[in-house]
């Protein structure tokens, strides 16, 4: 029948099990959620033995690198559009952040003012010590990937490739830099809003005293 809308055949539901996305109808707080699945996912390709051993699953190892990038992205964005930005005036532009699209160094600035805000001392444990060390990797992997392109196309529009010809590098070691640290960033996402409503229970309490020990205001008598 004409302008009849066909059923549908991939995104269908299951008689006695589904899988349900946008649950609470509240995207905004899942940008950690979804990081996590980004990074499970990679961690799970990573279990390949051949991977860095035959060279036709050398091809696996532009998935991990994407799938380890949009995690980052993710966990970043997380951090700046959830309870972190509380902590620090003026507070990160939900609109601002996501706007800036797949740029991961942009993002940079207002999540070290809010890891400095909760005195964070320490980034990572083992290679990435010190936020000084997680911005150049991040600066690191922009300049490879600069718009989350170069590991998910093998040429630009004009046809050329988007890596360098023999582009060597060891992807288990990305890996372990890489699981350092998001991490960290995982754990930020989870740790912040406890540090907000902390914040928010201590200055509630704070303006109750104040307006308790405050001298009640002078009225002239009608």
């Amino acid at each position: 029948m004409a302008g009849r809308t066909p059923a549908p055949k991939l995104f269908v539901k299951n008689k006695y099990s589904n899988t349900v996305l946008n649950w609470h109808r509240e995207p905004e707080k899942e940008f950690h959620l979804y990081g996590e699945a980004f990074w499970n996912a990679a961690k799970t390709l990573l279990q390949n033995d051949a991977l860095d051993k035959r060279p036709i699953a050398s091809f696996d190892a532009s998935v991990i690198v994407y799938l380890y990038r949009h995690a980052l992205e993710l966990f970043l964005k997380e951090i700046l559009i959830g309870r972190g930005g509380e902590l620090i005036d003026p507070r990160p532009s939900p609109k601002t952040v996501v706007n800036a699209r797949h740029s991961l160094t942009k993002l940079l600035p207002d999540v070290r003012r809010i890891f400095v805000e909760c005195g964070f001392k320490t980034f990572g444990s083992k290679t990435v010590l010190t936020f000084d060390d997680f911005a150049a990797i991040v600066e690191e992997f922009e300049k490879a990937d600069p718009s989350s392109f170069s590991f998910r196309y093998p040429v630009k529009i004009d046809l050329t490739g988007t890596l360098d010809g023999h582009f060597t590098f060891s992807v288990r070691q990305f890996a372990l830099t890489m699981d350092e640290v998001l991490s960290t960033l995982s754990g930020a996402c989870y740790g912040l809003p406890e540090i907000a409503d902390s914040r928010a229970e201590a200055a509630h309490e704070a303006g109750i005293e104040a307006m308790q020990n405050s001298e009640p205001p002078d009225y002239e008598p009608d």
